[in-house]
């Protein structure tokens, strides 16, 4: 079981990376001196009484050399060119929203609206830092310290911000991340849930007990196990805060699929609904 709680903690962390010429071979040496050799014989006079003209030597026929027949090469098959899958696919949603499709791992999710997806391209953080009111160079340290994880973890498939109001060094930002691990044995939620809880509150040091239950994802029809704690952080301007942490994991087979969204716990109410509802929206794509 210890091996498959490592890459599972490992997915729950991330809330806090050419030629010379032939020699002949003896084989070859040999068969040339025995034809000279025969050669000299049959030029020898044959002993006569009468005196005759020494016969001209004639040379020995030599043998033209048959060319090999060329082998005709076997036509080869034309690959038929197969369609690649795109990573992520962004389409518009109702009222403001926008769904996110991911055709490689087979779901998708709506997002809604003012949710900012990062991506680590210099024009986008822009985009971003021209979209949103207050203080420019904190939100880009915002903003960078979420997009540290994908150069940490490469099982992110999407970070997203949202801004509640104008940036300042109190702001805390809502965020959300979403990761696909690769679990090295098939296991359930039954299997690990209490093990997870059990081992989170061991390696963090949190505000409180971990609350954990199941719950179904209705358009999927899929459990999920959600975990809810808190633990306390530090804003741009150096002053701690308690952040909630909610996390809803599903297991299918070998693929362990992690949803974490964070806020601060005084926001709780109000935020708590809108990740229900982000969750709610996962539903698995035709291949």
């Amino acid at each position: 079981m210890k091996k498959i709680l490592i890459p599972l903690l490992f997915g729950l962390m991330l809330i806090s990376a050419a030629c010379q010429p032939a020699t002949p071979s003896p084989a070859e040496m040999e068969a040339t001196v025995a034809v000279a050799i025969q050669a000299t014989k049959d030029a020898e006079p044959t002993a006569t009484s009468t005196p005759t003209e020494a016969p001209t030597l004639t040379p020995l026929p030599t043998e033209t050399p048959t060319p090999a027949p060329t082998e005709t090469p076997a036509p080869t098959e034309t690959p038929t060119a197969t369609a690649t899958l795109p990573s992520l696919i962004i389409l518009p949603g109702e009222s403001g929203q926008t769904r996110y499709e991911f055709p490689l791992d087979g779901f998708a999710i709506v997002l809604p609206p003012d949710w900012y997806r990062l991506e680590d391209d210099p024009e986008a953080i822009d985009a971003i830092v021209a979209s949103v009111e207050g203080d420019d160079d904190i939100l880009r340290v915002l903003i960078q310290s979420q997009l540290g994880q994908f150069q940490l973890f490469n099982t992110i498939r999407l970070i997203a911000m949202y801004f509640p109001g104008e940036i300042n060094t109190d702001t805390v930002p809502v965020t959300m991340n979403i990761q696909i691990v690769d679990l090295p044995i098939e296991t359930s939620l039954d299997e690990i849930a209490d093990l997870v809880a059990q081992q989170l509150e061991s390696v963090f040091k949190l505000d409180n007990p971990i609350q954990h239950e199941r719950i179904t994802l209705e358009t999927a029809n899929l459990e999920a196990e959600r975990f809810e704690y808190s633990l306390t952080n530090t804003t741009p301007a150096g002053t701690s805060v308690s952040v909630l942490v909610q996390q809803y994991m599903i297991i299918e087979g070998k693929t362990q699929t992690i949803f974490t969204f964070a806020t601060t716990v005084e926001n709780r109410d109000t935020y708590l609904p809108v990740f229900e509802e982000i969750v709610q929206s996962y539903e698995y794509l035709e291949p």
